[in-house]
């Protein structure tokens, strides 16, 4: 088998044959194995993955009802309460009629408190779950949120080029 003699059972038929089948076993193993991996590893993944899915379901619905139950109670007892020192402190004003001014200063300055903490406590409220987050998501509310920040520049800094 020397010179151009020696190459001549690269065109043979049964070489051909040979390559043919052996495509065949290699595929079919390659099937073989697959199906081994997917019966091994893959009924147990995909339960996994539906079990985690529906978990974290779970715990998005229970965050939601738990930020409820705080923003109603929050809103609510505290809320009331402020309402009910306000009341109060109109009445302590009208008994001081014609009393000391520095007396009826000093009530009325704790009423205007007292309206300043319910306007802190709604705003605090509406802030555990803004509607910008709903309506607009994440970047949004981070950027409403940012911008309540008196220390926080009011403009985006300028991008560089990378």
């Amino acid at each position: 088998m020397h010179g151009a003699d020696g190459w001549r059972w690269l065109g043979s038929p049964g070489l051909c044959l040979l390559l043919a089948m052996s495509l065949y076993v290699v595929t079919a193993v390659a099937i073989g194995h697959g199906a081994l991996a997917r019966l091994l590893v893959g009924g147990d993944a995909e339960r996994t993955a539906h079990d985690v899915i529906r978990s974290r379901a779970r715990l998005v619905d229970a965050l939601e009802v738990e930020r409820r139950r705080i923003e109603r109670d929050l809103y609510d007892g505290a809320q009331q309460r402020l309402v009910r020192l306000t009341m109060v402190l109109g009445l302590a004003a009208l008994g001081l009629d014609g009393g000391p001014p520095a007396a009826r200063a000093l009530v009325d300055r704790a009423a205007g408190e007292a309206n300043a903490a319910q306007a802190d406590l709604h705003r605090l409220v509406r802030g555990i779950h803004p509607q910008v987050l709903t309506d607009h998501g994440l970047a949004e509310a981070t950027a409403e949120l940012a911008g309540r920040s008196p220390d926080w520049p009011t403009e985006s800094p300028p991008r560089t080029a990378h």
